[in-house]
Formats: C-alpha cells, sequence, structure tokens
C-alpha cells in the first residue's frame, strides 16, 4: 500500500496536528507568509503612490496623455507581484513539483523588477515634463508639495522596491526552495524519494525494499488487519478449501458409480423382453 505512487494515507486529527506544529513546518509556514507580507506590502504602498501621484498630477496627464499608460501598466505591475507571491504559496499548499515553483520564482521577481523599473521611467520623465505651469492647471492648493511628492515618490519607490521587498522576499524564496518539505531529493529515475511529513528526513528501506514508516505514521500507512476480518478470511478460506475436497470427492465418486453402473436397456433389448412376457403369458393362458 505505501509504495503505491496513488496510495493517500488516511490521516487522524492527531497526526495532522502533530505534522502542522512541527518544527520543520513552523519554519516552512513563517517562510511562506513572510515572503507573501513583503510582496502585499511593497506592491500596497507602490499602488498607493501611483495611484496618488497620477490624481495629483491631471493636469500634466491631460497635456501628456501617453503617461497614463506608464501609469496604469506601473499598477498592473504592482498587482502582479502580489498575485504571484499569493501563487507561490498556494502552490507550496499543494506540494506542487520543485520546477513549478522555480517558474513561481521567477514571475515574482520578472514582476517585481518591472514594476520597478516603470516607476523609474515615470522619475525621469515627470522630472522633464511635470513643469509647475502645467501642474497648476489642476491644483488649486499647496501645489507645490504636491508636485514635489508626484515627481520625487516614483524615483523613491524604484530604488526601496527592490532594496527592501524585492531583494528579501527573493532570499526567503530561495530559503523556501531548498526546504527539503519543497525541494524533495530525487531517486536515480527522477522520482521524490518517500520523506517523513514531520521532519523532511529521507525514510530508509528495509531489506525488501519497502519503506520504514515512523511508529506514530505506521497505522495511517499500513492499517492493522481487524480480528473479525482475519476469522472471516480464514473462514473463507476453509469453505473454499472444503468445497473444493468435496468436489474433487464427488467427481471421483461420480466416477466409480459410473464403472459400476450397467448400460442403460436400447429400444430392441426392450422388445425382445415384452415379446418373451406375451408368450410366456399365452402358454399359461393354454395351459
Amino acid at each position: 500500500m505505501a509504495d503505491d505512487p496513488n496510495f493517500v494515507p488516511k490521516l487522524s486529527p492527531a497526526q495532522i496536528q502533530r505534522i502542522r506544529t512541527s518544527p520543520a513546518h513552523r519554519r516552512l509556514k513563517h517562510l511562506v507568509y513572510s515572503q507573501l507580507a513583503l510582496a502585499v506590502t511593497g506592491a500596497t504602498i507602490d499602488l498607493v503612490c501611483i495611484v496618488l501621484g497620477a490624481v495629483w498630477a491631471r493636469g500634466v496627464l491631460k497635456e501628456e496623455k501617453w503617461l497614463i499608460f506608464h501609469y496604469t501598466l506601473a499598477a498592473l505591475l504592482s498587482v502582479m507581484w502580489a498575485g504571484y507571491s499569493y501563487m507561490f504559496l498556494s502552490d507550496v499548499r499543494n506540494c506542487e513539483m520543485p520546477l513549478q515553483l522555480q517558474v513561481d520564482i521567477g514571475w515574482i521577481m520578472m514582476a517585481a523588477l518591472f514594476a520597478s523599473s516603470f516607476l523609474a521611467y515615470l522619475f525621469f520623465k515627470l522630472s522633464h515634463y511635470a513643469t509647475l505651469e502645467v501642474f497648476e492647471r489642476a491644483c488649486s492648493e499647496a501645489c507645490e508639495g504636491k508636485l514635489r511628492f508626484v515627481k520625487v515618490a516614483p524615483g523613491l519607490l524604484s530604488l526601496l522596491t527592490p532594496l527592501l521587498f524585492a531583494l528579501p522576499q527573493l532570499l526567503l524564496l530561495f530559503l523556501l526552495y531548498r526546504t527539503p518539505l519543497v525541494n524533495p531529493p530525487l531517486d536515480a529515475h527522477g522520482m521524490p524519494l518517500p520523506q517523513d511529513p514531520e521532519t523532511g528526513a529521507v525514510l530508509p528501506r528495509d531489506g525488501e525494499g519497502r519503506v520504514r514508516w515512523p511508529e506514530w505514521l505506521r497505522g495511517a500507512v499500513e492499517p492493522p488487519v481487524k480480528g473479525k476480518e482475519r476469522k472471516s478470511a480464514e473462514k473463507g478460506n476453509g469453505r473454499d478449501e472444503n468445497d473444493g475436497d468435496s468436489g474433487s470427492e464427488s467427481e471421483e465418486e461420480k466416477g466409480l458409480l459410473g464403472t459400476d453402473k450397467k448400460p442403460s436397456a436400447g429400444p430392441h433389448e426392450l422388445g425382445k423382453r415384452r415379446s418373451e412376457m406375451k408368450r410366456s403369458a399365452g402358454r399359461r393362458a393354454r395351459r
């Protein structure tokens, strides 16, 4: 049962709780949720600054409408950064293959770096096109401070996003990917080796090649046979043996009886017997 790749052990609530509270799973949970928190925090800050800057820079966007596309793309990439980070969390929960986790890490870093690059692009363009005269067309108060925020915020975010959020997240993703529970060791055929779900250590095998499961997990992987089931199985085997013996004996008896029995009389012999009986009856009547 345990060697079958399609076999799913039936774990009890106590066994599931033991796995979840193990040190390896706690470390795994901390790494997964920490990288997600970094991505969501960085993406939220970028998104708030982008939306606020676009609202305050309405006058500039009316003059240079092509900047609307870059603002929209920077905001979309920030949302994608958080979305791919959550997708990585779901793939870890679903125990996806390590190759899929590599793809997720690549998409996360690409979204974060492209968002930072578009913010840097906005910084250089706004420093040239966002003048006070154009900005005041859609601003009524505190225009200088708002203009300073619109110009400086994309540049600061393009530096702080990779340094404070993307690179620490990449480090956490790398540590998470090196965890044996996420990236299990493979055998000679490229298949994952059986592991202890509590620690992630590779389980040894006995002389016959069977996996030696831990004592606390053996009941779910190799369920014991109940006493009633054993008795019924033994009774069934005994009945089958008795039926086989009785069947063989009946066949032998049939064979023996068949050899002792005389062959049945044919129609010619019955006719002869009837004619003899009639002759004897006629002789008696004559007497």
